[in-house]
């Protein structure tokens, strides 16, 4: 059983070869990241031997997600996907500095309606 390229294993493995992630590199970020999946699930998954839970499915392509922006927000900078606990740092910090633009923006949205009244 082979995985179709839209399927989440497929999307996963696509995404994964684009950012030059291993699997290996993916699961333990992913653990980091406190998603339980193991570095066998991830390889029985993206070989076609199995298929992830729905669950587990949307956390990955999130993650992977996440993994793709920062390669596009760190353009010309190679991100050294072993070091995984860096780079759950970099996608915390990420998180964080997205919530507070949301929190701005939301802030700017009220104040700009307050000041029609």
């Amino acid at each position: 059983m082979t995985h179709a390229s839209l399927s989440p294993e497929g999307q996963i493995s696509t995404g994964l070869h684009s950012i030059d992630c291993s699997q290996r590199q993916f699961a333990e970020i992913a653990a980091c990241m406190d998603i339980p999946v193991s570095g066998a699930l991830l390889s029985l998954c993206l070989s076609g031997k199995r298929a992830f839970t729905p669950w587990t499915a949307e956390k990955l392509l999130s993650l992977l997600s996440e993994l793709l922006a920062l390669r596009d927000y760190f353009k010309g900078i190679p991100i050294n996907w072993s070091g995984f606990e860096r780079v759950c740092t970099l996608v915390v910090t990420r998180r964080v500095e997205q919530a507070g633009a949301d929190v701005d923006r939301a802030a700017n949205s009220l104040s700009l309606k307050g000041g029609n009244q």
